[in-house]
């Protein structure tokens, strides 16, 4: 089966161009309702159409990727894979590192914690502690109550 170049370039083109503006949708954090969704699956597409792409036009990429061009597509490639190698904090871990390091009183003030209830759940574990100047780290090593269910008796009101 012979595959049509304007169909694959126009298919590449087509696919590029949707998952261009839904990825700046989602940046901006625009998703009115399935924009990652089609972000994610017309993103399968575009794989598709891109080797399409680069079947039908096999000979003048070969020709493409020699000399100075070779150099600067590595380059790049190694620069991308440099960056996504630096980026791999997650914002949520960082979040939760400063929520476990925080004192607790002023955690318990933002969640609205009832402090008699939390009172009792440390009492109830066999625990009399001073949590106001401690952080939930502090109080998971004194305590040692997982962390998770720490958290759980400062959401319950």
């Amino acid at each position: 089966m012979r595959i049509s170049r304007p169909i694959a370039t126009g298919s590449t083109i087509a696919t590029f161009f949707i998952v261009g503006i839904t990825g700046v949708l989602l940046f901006f954090h625009l998703d009115f309702g399935g924009v990652e969704f089609v972000h994610e699956w017309v993103g399968m597409a575009m794989i598709v159409a891109c080797v399409l792409h680069i079947v039908v036009n096999f000979a003048p990429f070969k020709k493409f990727f020699r000399g100075k061009s070779l150099f600067v597509i590595l380059a790049c490639l190694l620069l991308s894979a440099f960056a996504v190698l630096m980026m791999q904090e997650n914002p949520k871990q960082e979040l939760f590192e400063h929520f476990k390091n925080a004192k607790l009183s002023k955690t318990m003030e933002y969640l609205g914690t009832n402090e008699q209830k939390f009172a009792a759940f440390l009492a109830q574990q066999g625990k009399q502690i001073d949590v106001q100047a401690m952080s939930l780290e502090d109080v998971v090593k004194q305590t040692n109550i997982d962390t998770l269910e720490l958290i759980r008796a400062l959401l319950e009101q």
